[in-house]
């Protein structure tokens, strides 16, 4: 579902479409074990099931209050430079499931760069004014202790993780959590941005046609990075996850980058490692509940495994690849974590993701080779006092590295004949200048006194940046000094195509799918 205002500019004259509500299957199924039999138990917090606004929502199955975050932080993965000619391939997702790159801060991860919010940032419906979930401010960024110098996994995961949500109202049980898409997105779409918010649903209601989605939970592992554990007692045959999934062609992820030589070469985009697909079948499929992307590979003792919920199985049975990727609606493809035995609380899930993924990832282990080149990432890297410029003349940063300032543009009309212009820095009159939307490149001057907090103040001048609006870009050849810059207002950013998912070599191949439907082998 879409999320901030300016997030589709690109694609949006492409494609007009609407997802519609799908519908799940009933909780009659039963087995030895009455644990595994329910999808959603007693201590549940947060439930998926059909929603009355369009495809699945996210609903609360106990009282939250203000403040609160109902679901655990989640993975954001970054989609840079989509090649036009192919983006049809995923129509889906770049009409309604797409953040503003520029809102979670990944705007230097290409020249134009949409994000995906795994969890409540795909699951969750909006309202124009009655939501009740905000995003914070940013995520998280950072490499896992996987470094490019000693690890073969190194740009083979989103760096951007546990990008949360809280709650600004108190929410009661049944009710869907609904996040803020914009007036804007409603009014194209033509749907009253007046419109009353859905009812809530009852709790049997929600027991008897959803799934429980707060039974995994992120954490750290000793030797993959970042990983999914059990929040909570899971029993064999239990369903851990629902696994509502997006389809997208494998030529959507084909992407062009030019190294420093000026030589070209083909890669793939990093969310081709987070999908399900198969070596003969030009179909991806995206799953996008929450903390399911930070699932690992174990061959060996895997403790779920996927099986398609039934409700899939017309599609599965029926539609081939074209039909899938033209739908003008959701296909409404689900499929079910299921524990392959009682997994306690705090353990790892692991599944298997197949022979083909297997041999590739040897394969990528036999050639890998650390990096070489000098390399420090803007997360690592840290100075008491700024630089400037020509003080980097003779003590530069790292290569990859520049300083960028948190500014809010407010061109004026008598400056636009001006060459050089002037502004001071003011929190007060710039309430959300610390948005990430609002950081750009900037260069340090120099530095003048102090602040309250006996930290330099900055003279900076402000620079364009790929993904600006015409309003927000100085006109070509103006200088834009900026005076009282605190420290709290510039960071330290990575340039373009420098961190570790866009080195050449990376490790990308989507996840072994079980029982993959053989009229979707459309390259056998």
């Amino acid at each position: 579902m879409q999320k901030w205002s300016s997030c589709r500019y690109w694609f949006l004259f492409w494609f007009d479409l609407v997802v519609r509500a799908t519908e799940t299957r009933d909780s009659d199924d039963t087995c030895s074990n009455d644990h595994g039999a329910r999808r959603v138990l007693d201590d549940c917090g947060v439930v998926m099931a059909p929603s009355d606004l369009q495809g699945w929502g996210l609903f609360a199955f106990k009282e939250f209050q203000r403040n609160e975050t109902p679901l655990y932080g989640d993975v954001v993965i970054p989609i840079s430079d989509a090649h036009p000619a192919y983006a049809s391939g995923m129509r889906l997702m770049i009409h309604d499931y797409l953040w503003d790159s520029q809102k979670v801060g990944q705007q230097y991860e290409g020249q134009t760069v949409v994000s995906v919010i795994s969890g409540a940032g795909v699951l969750c419906n909006g309202h124009a004014k009655r939501y009740s979930l905000l995003a914070e401010r940013e995520p998280l960024v950072g490499d896992a202790g996987l470094t490019r110098f000693s690890h073969s996994a190194a740009g083979s995961f989103t760096l951007y993780h546990n990008l949360s949500f809280h709650l600004q109202r108190q929410v009661g049980i049944g009710e869907e959590l609904l996040v803020n898409y914009g007036e804007w997105w409603f009014r194209e779409r033509n749907i009253p941005v007046d419109e009353p918010p859905p009812l809530p649903k009852p709790a049997d209601w929600l027991r008897d046609n959803g799934y429980c989605v707060d039974n995994l939970k992120p954490g750290m592992t000793a030797d993959k990075g970042r990983g999914a554990f059990a929040a909570r007692i899971l029993f064999k045959d239990s369903i851990v996850a629902p696994l509502p999934v997006l389809p997208l062609s494998r030529q959507s992820l084909s992407v062009v980058r030019q190294k420093v030589s000026g030589e070209i070469f083909q890669t793939q985009q990093l969310l081709l490692n987070y999908c399900f697909g198969h070596n003969h079948s030009s179909l991806l499929l995206y799953p996008y509940s929450p903390i399911v992307n930070l699932i690992n590979h174990s061959s060996k003792s895997p403790n779920v495994k996927l099986q398609w919920a039934v409700t899939s199985q017309d599609a599965l049975q029926q539609w081939p690849t074209d039909r899938i990727l033209n739908q003008q609606e959701s296909p409404g493809l689900l499929l079910e974590l299921v524990a392959l035995r009682d997994i306690e609380k705090g353990e790892e899930i692991v599944m298997n993701y197949g022979s083909a993924w297997q041999e590739a990832w040897m394969q990528h282990l036999n050639q890998w080779r650390p990096s070489s080149e000098p390399y420090v990432p803007s997360f690592n890297f840290s100075v008491d006092i700024l630089r400037t410029e020509k003080e980097l003349r003779d003590s530069p940063y790292p290569d990859n590295i520049f300083t960028s300032c948190f500014y809010k543009y407010r061109p004026k009309e008598h400056e636009s004949s001006q060459k050089v212009t002037m502004d001071q820095w003011k929190a007060s009159t710039q309430d959300d200048v610390l948005d990430m939307a609002n950081l750009r490149p900037c260069a340090i001057l120099e530095r003048e006194g102090l602040d309250e907090s006996g930290k330099p103040l900055y003279t900076v001048q402000i620079r364009n940046r790929f993904g600006l609006r015409d309003k927000e870009r100085l006109f070509k050849g103006r200088v834009h000094i900026v005076t009282h810059v605190p420290r709290r207002a510039i960071r330290f950013s990575d340039k373009l195509y420098t961190t570790d998912p866009h080195m050449e070599g990376t490790f990308r191949h989507e996840i072994g799918l079980p029982s993959f439907p053989t009229q979707w082998m459309d390259l056998a």
